[in-house]
Protein backbone atom coordinates (compact mmCIF):
# COMPACT_ATOMS: atom_id res chain seq x y z
CA UNK A 1 0.00 0.00 0.00
CA UNK A 2 1.57 3.18 -0.72
CA UNK A 3 2.08 5.52 2.03
CA UNK A 4 -0.64 8.41 0.77
CA UNK A 5 -3.09 5.76 0.82
CA UNK A 6 -1.58 4.70 4.47
CA UNK A 7 -2.14 8.22 5.85
CA UNK A 8 -5.36 8.64 4.49
CA UNK A 9 -6.60 5.61 6.55
CA UNK A 10 -5.02 6.73 9.28
CA UNK A 11 -6.92 10.49 8.98
CA UNK A 12 -9.87 8.46 8.25
CA UNK A 13 -9.80 6.54 11.56
CA UNK A 14 -9.00 9.47 13.34
CA UNK A 15 -11.41 11.00 12.04
CA UNK A 16 -14.03 8.81 12.62
CA UNK A 17 -12.73 8.73 16.38
CA UNK A 18 -12.98 12.43 16.96
CA UNK A 19 -16.65 12.25 15.16
CA UNK A 20 -18.20 10.06 18.00
CA UNK A 21 -16.50 12.10 21.03
CA UNK A 22 -17.45 15.16 19.26
CA UNK A 23 -21.08 13.87 19.43
CA UNK A 24 -21.34 12.70 22.69
CA UNK A 25 -19.98 16.11 23.83
CA UNK A 26 -22.78 18.03 21.92
CA UNK A 27 -25.20 16.14 23.40
CA UNK A 28 -23.51 16.74 26.79
CA UNK A 29 -24.02 20.49 25.80
CA UNK A 30 -27.64 20.72 24.07
CA UNK A 31 -29.30 18.96 27.60
CA UNK A 32 -27.00 20.45 29.96
CA UNK A 33 -29.38 23.32 31.54
CA UNK A 34 -32.02 20.17 32.34
CA UNK A 35 -32.25 18.09 35.71
CA UNK A 36 -28.50 18.43 35.64
CA UNK A 37 -27.53 17.97 39.18
CA UNK A 38 -29.37 14.68 39.10
CA UNK A 39 -27.63 13.62 36.22
CA UNK A 40 -24.15 14.81 37.18
CA UNK A 41 -25.10 12.13 40.05
CA UNK A 42 -26.20 9.35 38.03
CA UNK A 43 -22.89 9.79 35.88
CA UNK A 44 -20.60 9.97 39.10
CA UNK A 45 -22.29 6.55 40.39
CA UNK A 46 -22.03 5.07 36.81
CA UNK A 47 -17.94 6.39 36.77
CA UNK A 48 -17.47 5.24 39.93
CA UNK A 49 -18.95 1.82 39.67
CA UNK A 50 -17.53 -1.84 39.24
CA UNK A 51 -17.75 -4.10 36.08
CA UNK A 52 -20.02 -5.92 38.76
CA UNK A 53 -22.37 -3.20 40.49
CA UNK A 54 -23.12 -0.93 37.61
CA UNK A 55 -26.57 0.71 38.20
CA UNK A 56 -27.21 -0.08 34.37
CA UNK A 57 -27.08 -3.58 34.89
CA UNK A 58 -29.86 -4.71 36.78
CA UNK A 59 -30.28 -7.43 39.15
CA UNK A 60 -32.90 -10.60 38.79
CA UNK A 61 -36.13 -10.05 39.29
CA UNK A 62 -37.72 -11.68 42.84
CA UNK A 63 -40.93 -13.53 43.18
CA UNK A 64 -44.30 -11.99 44.04
CA UNK A 65 -46.86 -14.94 43.78
CA UNK A 66 -45.51 -18.88 43.16
CA UNK A 67 -47.98 -21.94 42.64
CA UNK A 68 -46.82 -25.19 41.06
CA UNK A 69 -49.18 -23.59 38.45
CA UNK A 70 -47.04 -20.86 37.49
CA UNK A 71 -45.32 -18.16 39.14
CA UNK A 72 -45.39 -14.15 39.04
CA UNK A 73 -41.54 -12.46 39.55
CA UNK A 74 -41.08 -8.18 39.30
CA UNK A 75 -38.49 -6.30 39.87
CA UNK A 76 -38.77 -2.53 41.17
CA UNK A 77 -36.08 -2.26 43.26
CA UNK A 78 -33.71 -0.22 40.98
CA UNK A 79 -33.36 3.35 41.67
CA UNK A 80 -33.41 4.00 37.84
CA UNK A 81 -36.69 2.10 37.28
CA UNK A 82 -37.69 3.76 40.44
CA UNK A 83 -36.55 7.56 39.44
CA UNK A 84 -39.10 6.47 36.58
CA UNK A 85 -42.42 4.99 38.35
CA UNK A 86 -41.93 1.99 36.65
CA UNK A 87 -41.06 -1.71 37.42
CA UNK A 88 -40.53 -4.98 35.51
CA UNK A 89 -42.91 -8.07 35.40
CA UNK A 90 -42.87 -11.70 34.71
CA UNK A 91 -45.52 -13.83 34.42
CA UNK A 92 -45.15 -17.67 33.35
CA UNK A 93 -48.45 -19.56 33.51
CA UNK A 94 -48.21 -23.54 32.63
CA UNK A 95 -50.39 -24.62 29.82
CA UNK A 96 -54.60 -24.13 30.85
CA UNK A 97 -53.26 -22.27 34.38
CA UNK A 98 -55.52 -19.43 34.90
CA UNK A 99 -54.69 -16.44 36.36
CA UNK A 100 -57.13 -15.32 39.29
CA UNK A 101 -59.34 -12.24 38.65
CA UNK A 102 -57.37 -9.48 40.42
CA UNK A 103 -56.39 -5.92 39.79
CA UNK A 104 -53.53 -4.07 40.43
CA UNK A 105 -52.32 -0.69 41.88
CA UNK A 106 -50.16 -0.24 38.58
CA UNK A 107 -51.09 0.12 34.75
CA UNK A 108 -49.32 -3.14 33.28
CA UNK A 109 -47.90 -3.23 29.10
CA UNK A 110 -46.71 -6.30 28.02
CA UNK A 111 -45.56 -8.54 25.27
CA UNK A 112 -46.42 -11.93 24.71
CA UNK A 113 -42.93 -13.68 25.04
CA UNK A 114 -43.72 -17.26 24.32
CA UNK A 115 -47.08 -19.60 24.18
CA UNK A 116 -50.72 -17.88 23.78
CA UNK A 117 -53.71 -16.41 26.08
CA UNK A 118 -56.99 -15.28 26.74
CA UNK A 119 -57.44 -12.05 28.26
CA UNK A 120 -60.83 -10.75 30.37
CA UNK A 121 -61.09 -7.61 31.92
CA UNK A 122 -63.91 -5.13 32.85
CA UNK A 123 -63.82 -1.97 31.03
CA UNK A 124 -64.62 1.48 32.58
CA UNK A 125 -68.08 0.98 31.17
CA UNK A 126 -68.52 -2.27 33.57
CA UNK A 127 -68.49 -4.86 30.34
CA UNK A 128 -66.48 -7.69 30.51
CA UNK A 129 -64.14 -7.65 27.10
CA UNK A 130 -62.07 -11.06 26.11
CA UNK A 131 -59.47 -11.15 23.82
CA UNK A 132 -57.14 -13.62 22.19
CA UNK A 133 -53.20 -13.02 22.52
CA UNK A 134 -50.61 -14.77 20.43
CA UNK A 135 -46.63 -14.54 20.24
CA UNK A 136 -45.48 -11.26 19.63
CA UNK A 137 -48.62 -9.43 20.76
CA UNK A 138 -48.56 -6.46 22.70
CA UNK A 139 -51.53 -5.37 25.19
CA UNK A 140 -52.38 -3.50 28.18
CA UNK A 141 -54.13 -3.48 31.37
CA UNK A 142 -55.34 0.05 33.17
CA UNK A 143 -54.68 0.68 36.85
CA UNK A 144 -57.51 -0.53 38.70
CA UNK A 145 -58.98 -2.87 35.94
CA UNK A 146 -60.37 -6.03 37.09
CA UNK A 147 -58.96 -9.00 34.85
CA UNK A 148 -57.81 -12.65 34.24
CA UNK A 149 -55.20 -14.29 32.23
CA UNK A 150 -55.86 -18.21 31.04
CA UNK A 151 -53.06 -20.02 29.20
CA UNK A 152 -54.75 -20.78 26.24
CA UNK A 153 -51.77 -23.19 24.79
CA UNK A 154 -51.93 -26.64 25.32
CA UNK A 155 -48.48 -27.91 25.09
CA UNK A 156 -46.75 -24.53 25.93
CA UNK A 157 -46.01 -22.54 28.77
CA UNK A 158 -47.15 -18.80 28.46
CA UNK A 159 -44.34 -16.23 29.34
CA UNK A 160 -45.18 -12.47 29.82
CA UNK A 161 -42.75 -9.54 29.89
CA UNK A 162 -44.03 -6.01 31.18
CA UNK A 163 -43.83 -2.76 32.83
CA UNK A 164 -46.03 -1.85 35.24
CA UNK A 165 -46.08 2.29 35.22
CA UNK A 166 -46.08 2.86 39.27
CA UNK A 167 -47.08 6.70 39.43
CA UNK A 168 -49.96 6.27 40.75
CA UNK A 169 -48.98 2.86 43.12
CA UNK A 170 -49.49 2.89 46.42
CA UNK A 171 -45.78 2.10 47.07
CA UNK A 172 -43.85 2.47 43.75
CA UNK A 173 -41.49 0.22 45.27
CA UNK A 174 -44.31 -2.64 45.45
CA UNK A 175 -46.97 -3.82 43.24
CA UNK A 176 -50.12 -4.43 44.96
CA UNK A 177 -52.39 -7.14 43.49
CA UNK A 178 -56.16 -7.60 45.02
CA UNK A 179 -57.30 -10.60 44.29
CA UNK A 180 -61.30 -11.22 44.23
CA UNK A 181 -60.84 -15.13 45.01
CA UNK A 182 -58.34 -17.83 46.50
CA UNK A 183 -56.68 -17.18 49.53
CA UNK A 184 -55.82 -14.16 51.06
CA UNK A 185 -58.65 -12.22 48.70
CA UNK A 186 -59.93 -9.01 49.27
CA UNK A 187 -63.28 -10.10 50.60
CA UNK A 188 -60.87 -11.65 53.68
CA UNK A 189 -60.19 -8.04 55.08
CA UNK A 190 -63.57 -7.19 56.09
CA UNK A 191 -65.46 -8.75 59.16
CA UNK A 192 -67.39 -11.82 58.25
CA UNK A 193 -70.76 -10.30 59.42
CA UNK A 194 -70.58 -7.24 57.05
CA UNK A 195 -69.97 -9.13 54.01
CA UNK A 196 -72.76 -11.67 54.90
CA UNK A 197 -75.12 -8.51 55.22
CA UNK A 198 -73.59 -6.93 51.63
CA UNK A 199 -74.55 -10.12 50.29
CA UNK A 200 -77.51 -11.59 51.65
CA UNK A 201 -76.24 -14.44 52.48
CA UNK A 202 -75.52 -16.11 55.53
CA UNK A 203 -72.37 -15.90 57.38
CA UNK A 204 -71.85 -19.78 57.34
CA UNK A 205 -72.71 -19.36 53.07
CA UNK A 206 -69.76 -16.29 53.24
CA UNK A 207 -67.55 -18.81 55.14
CA UNK A 208 -67.85 -21.65 52.57
CA UNK A 209 -67.81 -19.36 49.62
CA UNK A 210 -64.45 -17.57 50.09
CA UNK A 211 -62.89 -20.89 51.59
CA UNK A 212 -63.31 -23.26 48.82
CA UNK A 213 -60.60 -21.75 46.58
CA UNK A 214 -57.49 -22.90 49.20
CA UNK A 215 -55.05 -22.22 46.17
CA UNK A 216 -53.34 -18.75 45.35
CA UNK A 217 -53.66 -16.93 42.25
CA UNK A 218 -52.50 -19.10 39.99
CA UNK A 219 -54.78 -22.32 39.54
CA UNK A 220 -55.14 -25.56 37.23
CA UNK A 221 -58.42 -25.59 34.74
CA UNK A 222 -60.20 -28.68 34.13
CA UNK A 223 -61.21 -30.20 30.56
CA UNK A 224 -64.41 -28.89 30.59
CA UNK A 225 -63.59 -25.63 32.26
CA UNK A 226 -60.66 -24.68 29.46
CA UNK A 227 -63.10 -25.51 26.71
CA UNK A 228 -65.75 -22.66 27.99
CA UNK A 229 -63.40 -20.49 29.05
CA UNK A 230 -61.53 -20.65 25.67
CA UNK A 231 -65.03 -20.26 23.16
CA UNK A 232 -65.44 -18.53 20.60
CA UNK A 233 -65.56 -14.38 21.61
CA UNK A 234 -68.47 -13.18 21.08
CA UNK A 235 -69.22 -11.34 17.58
CA UNK A 236 -71.48 -8.04 19.60
CA UNK A 237 -72.01 -7.04 15.66
CA UNK A 238 -74.96 -4.75 16.39
CA UNK A 239 -76.15 -1.36 14.33
CA UNK A 240 -74.36 0.27 17.60
CA UNK A 241 -71.36 -1.16 16.75
CA UNK A 242 -70.93 -0.48 12.36
CA UNK A 243 -71.34 2.90 13.34
CA UNK A 244 -68.80 3.03 15.96
CA UNK A 245 -66.41 0.94 13.40
CA UNK A 246 -67.18 3.42 10.46
CA UNK A 247 -66.19 6.53 13.49
CA UNK A 248 -63.07 4.43 14.41
CA UNK A 249 -64.13 3.94 17.68
CA UNK A 250 -64.21 0.69 20.07
CA UNK A 251 -67.29 -1.20 18.83
CA UNK A 252 -69.74 -2.32 21.78
CA UNK A 253 -68.77 -5.67 23.83
CA UNK A 254 -65.53 -5.86 21.65
CA UNK A 255 -61.96 -5.52 22.88
CA UNK A 256 -59.26 -3.30 21.61
CA UNK A 257 -56.84 -5.64 19.32
CA UNK A 258 -53.56 -6.05 20.44
CA UNK A 259 -50.44 -4.76 18.15
CA UNK A 260 -48.44 -7.89 16.93
CA UNK A 261 -44.42 -6.89 16.82
CA UNK A 262 -44.25 -10.58 14.73
CA UNK A 263 -46.40 -10.25 12.21
CA UNK A 264 -47.12 -6.47 11.32
CA UNK A 265 -44.19 -4.35 9.29
CA UNK A 266 -41.25 -4.30 10.90
CA UNK A 267 -39.81 -0.69 11.73
CA UNK A 268 -36.71 -2.14 9.91
CA UNK A 269 -35.03 -5.32 8.58
CA UNK A 270 -31.74 -5.76 6.17
CA UNK A 271 -29.83 -9.15 5.74
CA UNK A 272 -28.05 -8.37 9.13
CA UNK A 273 -31.19 -8.16 11.55
CA UNK A 274 -34.39 -5.72 12.31
CA UNK A 275 -36.40 -4.47 15.19
CA UNK A 276 -39.86 -3.36 15.74
CA UNK A 277 -41.31 -1.15 18.07
CA UNK A 278 -44.75 0.08 19.18
CA UNK A 279 -43.53 3.63 17.76
CA UNK A 280 -46.00 5.81 15.29
CA UNK A 281 -48.70 2.99 15.45
CA UNK A 282 -51.83 4.09 16.89
CA UNK A 283 -52.73 1.05 19.27
CA UNK A 284 -55.71 1.82 21.54
CA UNK A 285 -54.00 0.36 24.73
CA UNK A 286 -51.32 2.66 24.49
CA UNK A 287 -53.17 5.68 23.45
CA UNK A 288 -52.55 7.62 26.82
CA UNK A 289 -49.39 5.43 28.16
CA UNK A 290 -46.30 6.94 28.30
CA UNK A 291 -44.76 3.05 27.99
CA UNK A 292 -43.90 1.68 24.77
CA UNK A 293 -42.45 -1.88 23.92
CA UNK A 294 -39.57 -2.82 20.84
CA UNK A 295 -37.72 -5.87 20.37
CA UNK A 296 -34.57 -6.22 18.12
CA UNK A 297 -33.01 -9.35 16.25
CA UNK A 298 -29.78 -9.25 15.55
CA UNK A 299 -28.13 -12.20 13.51
CA UNK A 300 -24.44 -13.68 14.14
CA UNK A 301 -21.74 -10.56 14.13
CA UNK A 302 -24.37 -7.88 13.94
CA UNK A 303 -24.14 -4.27 15.23
CA UNK A 304 -26.88 -2.68 16.07
CA UNK A 305 -25.14 0.95 14.90
CA UNK A 306 -24.69 3.54 17.88
CA UNK A 307 -28.00 6.06 18.15
CA UNK A 308 -29.89 7.58 21.03
CA UNK A 309 -33.42 7.68 22.52
CA UNK A 310 -34.72 11.24 22.29
CA UNK A 311 -37.95 10.52 23.82
CA UNK A 312 -37.37 7.94 26.19
CA UNK A 313 -35.25 5.68 28.83
CA UNK A 314 -34.98 2.11 27.24
CA UNK A 315 -35.09 -0.90 29.42
CA UNK A 316 -33.60 -4.02 27.90
CA UNK A 317 -34.28 -7.56 28.53
CA UNK A 318 -32.09 -10.22 26.95
CA UNK A 319 -34.29 -13.28 25.69
CA UNK A 320 -32.11 -15.10 23.68
CA UNK A 321 -28.72 -15.44 22.21
CA UNK A 322 -25.17 -13.62 23.77
CA UNK A 323 -23.81 -10.39 22.61
CA UNK A 324 -22.64 -6.88 23.68
CA UNK A 325 -23.64 -3.78 24.75
CA UNK A 326 -21.60 -0.72 24.94
CA UNK A 327 -23.21 2.98 26.54
CA UNK A 328 -21.69 6.27 25.91
CA UNK A 329 -21.31 9.07 28.54
CA UNK A 330 -22.39 12.64 27.49
CA UNK A 331 -18.79 13.66 28.31
CA UNK A 332 -17.22 11.33 25.57
CA UNK A 333 -16.41 8.79 28.18
CA UNK A 334 -17.53 4.96 28.68
CA UNK A 335 -20.61 4.79 30.72
CA UNK A 336 -20.87 0.50 29.99
CA UNK A 337 -18.95 -2.42 28.08
CA UNK A 338 -20.75 -5.43 29.11
CA UNK A 339 -21.54 -8.92 27.82
CA UNK A 340 -24.95 -10.17 27.48
CA UNK A 341 -26.54 -13.49 27.77
CA UNK A 342 -30.09 -14.19 28.10
CA UNK A 343 -31.81 -13.09 31.16
CA UNK A 344 -29.43 -9.57 31.53
CA UNK A 345 -31.56 -6.62 32.47
CA UNK A 346 -29.94 -3.35 30.83
CA UNK A 347 -31.13 0.26 30.85
CA UNK A 348 -29.80 2.96 28.83
CA UNK A 349 -30.62 6.44 29.94
CA UNK A 350 -32.51 8.63 27.87
CA UNK A 351 -30.04 10.68 25.37
CA UNK A 352 -27.36 8.07 26.14
CA UNK A 353 -25.50 7.17 22.84
CA UNK A 354 -25.40 2.83 22.60
CA UNK A 355 -25.17 0.05 20.46
CA UNK A 356 -25.86 -3.67 20.49
CA UNK A 357 -23.47 -6.14 19.22
CA UNK A 358 -24.46 -10.39 18.86
CA UNK A 359 -22.09 -12.62 19.53
CA UNK A 360 -19.82 -14.44 16.19
CA UNK A 361 -21.42 -17.32 16.58
CA UNK A 362 -24.97 -17.26 17.60
CA UNK A 363 -27.67 -14.09 17.02
CA UNK A 364 -28.87 -11.81 20.03
CA UNK A 365 -32.53 -11.02 20.60
CA UNK A 366 -34.02 -8.34 23.01
CA UNK A 367 -36.72 -6.77 24.12
CA UNK A 368 -36.57 -2.82 24.81
CA UNK A 369 -39.55 -1.10 26.81
CA UNK A 370 -39.59 2.61 26.59
CA UNK A 371 -40.35 5.17 29.59
CA UNK A 372 -41.04 8.43 28.58
CA UNK A 373 -41.51 11.34 31.40
CA UNK A 374 -44.55 12.05 29.69
CA UNK A 375 -46.66 10.98 26.92
CA UNK A 376 -45.21 11.61 23.88
CA UNK A 377 -47.04 9.42 21.27
CA UNK A 378 -43.68 6.93 21.17
CA UNK A 379 -43.81 7.82 17.70
CA UNK A 380 -40.10 8.46 17.09
CA UNK A 381 -37.59 6.08 15.81
CA UNK A 382 -34.32 6.14 17.28
CA UNK A 383 -31.58 8.89 16.14
CA UNK A 384 -28.37 6.65 14.48
CA UNK A 385 -24.78 8.26 13.95
CA UNK A 386 -23.51 5.91 11.23
CA UNK A 387 -24.43 4.05 8.64
CA UNK A 388 -27.18 5.51 5.58
CA UNK A 389 -29.65 6.57 7.90
CA UNK A 390 -27.15 8.49 10.00
CA UNK A 391 -28.79 11.95 11.47
CA UNK A 392 -25.27 13.20 11.01
CA UNK A 393 -25.83 13.12 6.84
CA UNK A 394 -28.74 15.65 7.77
CA UNK A 395 -26.18 18.58 8.65
CA UNK A 396 -24.88 20.74 5.94
CA UNK A 397 -21.05 19.39 4.91
CA UNK A 398 -19.70 22.60 5.44
CA UNK A 399 -20.71 22.72 9.15
CA UNK A 400 -19.42 19.33 9.65
CA UNK A 401 -16.23 19.96 7.81
CA UNK A 402 -15.58 23.07 10.22
CA UNK A 403 -16.38 20.89 13.33
CA UNK A 404 -14.11 18.17 13.24
CA UNK A 405 -11.04 20.75 11.30
CA UNK A 406 -11.28 18.13 8.52
CA UNK A 407 -11.12 18.54 4.62
CA UNK A 408 -15.14 18.40 3.70
CA UNK A 409 -14.04 15.85 0.58
CA UNK A 410 -12.27 13.98 3.93
CA UNK A 411 -15.23 13.94 5.96
CA UNK A 412 -17.67 12.68 3.44
CA UNK A 413 -15.57 9.56 2.93
CA UNK A 414 -15.89 8.66 6.60
CA UNK A 415 -19.73 9.30 6.47
CA UNK A 416 -20.31 7.65 3.31
CA UNK A 417 -17.98 4.25 4.29
CA UNK A 418 -20.90 2.16 5.70
CA UNK A 419 -23.04 1.49 2.83
CA UNK A 420 -25.76 -0.70 5.26
CA UNK A 421 -28.47 1.01 7.38
CA UNK A 422 -28.84 0.89 10.80
CA UNK A 423 -27.85 -2.55 11.52
CA UNK A 424 -24.38 -3.41 10.21
CA UNK A 425 -22.47 -6.95 9.81
CA UNK A 426 -18.86 -6.87 12.08
CA UNK A 427 -17.76 -11.14 10.48
CA UNK A 428 -14.98 -9.20 8.75
CA UNK A 429 -13.68 -7.06 11.07
CA UNK A 430 -10.93 -8.24 13.51
CA UNK A 431 -10.83 -6.50 16.07
CA UNK A 432 -11.87 -6.69 19.71
CA UNK A 433 -15.49 -4.97 21.05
Amino acid sequence: MCLGCMEINTRLMSCLCLLLVAFVILCDHCHGGSGRSSEDHLLQRISSSKEGSSPLILEEPTQLVKTQWGEIRVLLSSPLLRKHNVGLGFITLRPRALLLPHYLDASFVFLVQQGSARIGWVDQQGELLRQDLSTGDVYAVAAGSLFYLLSTHEDEELEIYGLYDTSEAIDIESIKPFFIAGKSNLFSGFGTRLVSAAFKVSEEGVAEFLSQQPSKAIIPTSVDAFAQLTSHLPEAWSWKNVASFLLNKKMHGRAPRPLSLTSSKRSFANQNGCFASTGGKKLPVLRKSRLGVSFVNLKNGALLAPHWNPQAMVVGVVTNGTGRIQIAHPNGTNALNRRLEEGTIFVVPRYFPNCELSSRDAPLKFLGFTVSDEYHGHGQLPQFLIGRSSVLDKLDMETLALSFNMPEELVASVLGAQQDENIFSLLESESDM
